[in-house]
């Protein structure tokens, strides 16, 4: 689904108007959108398979913000920024990484830089002691 799109726009009139006659809970607002952005997400991919990497990637991204927060350590945040920096290169196959290393199946990367960065700055913000409360996996 291309965001230029008629369908696109009926999706997101879909996706309001869900919104609008939803609970006035919080946490039902985030099902509802976490459930859009998935599925938003999914047309992106040829195949659930297509889906891992970029998953791994998060799960990497959780796993540094949780080691910096609960170590608070300069060595633990510098090595957890090196492997997502890395990671990140590696996942959108930079030219100044050898092509022998680069994964051989095709795979999503729509989203991946956004994701990138704001994994960068919540393990920062994590690692300072900077978040407000815990950081669960859907936050």
């Amino acid at each position: 689904m291309s965001v230029p799109s008629f369908e696109f726009l009926l999706y997101v009139g879909i996706v309001a108007a869900v919104l609008a006659g939803a609970a006035s809970s919080a946490a039902w607002r985030r099902g509802i959108l976490l459930v859009a952005n998935l599925a938003f997400f999914a047309t992106f991919a040829d195949s659930a398979a297509s889906l891992i990497p970029f998953a791994a990637f998060l799960t990497a991204g959780f796993a540094s913000m949780r080691l910096c927060a609960a170590s608070r350590s300069r060595l633990v945040l510098w090595t957890s920024l090196t492997v997502l920096i890395v990671g990140f290169c590696w996942l959108k196959r930079y030219a100044f990484l050898p092509t022998s290393l680069q994964l051989d199946v095709a795979y999503t990367t729509v989203g991946l830089s956004y994701a990138f960065f704001r994994v960068v700055g919540v393990t920062v913000d994590a690692a300072q002691g900077a978040l407000r409360g815990p950081v669960g996996p859907i936050d």
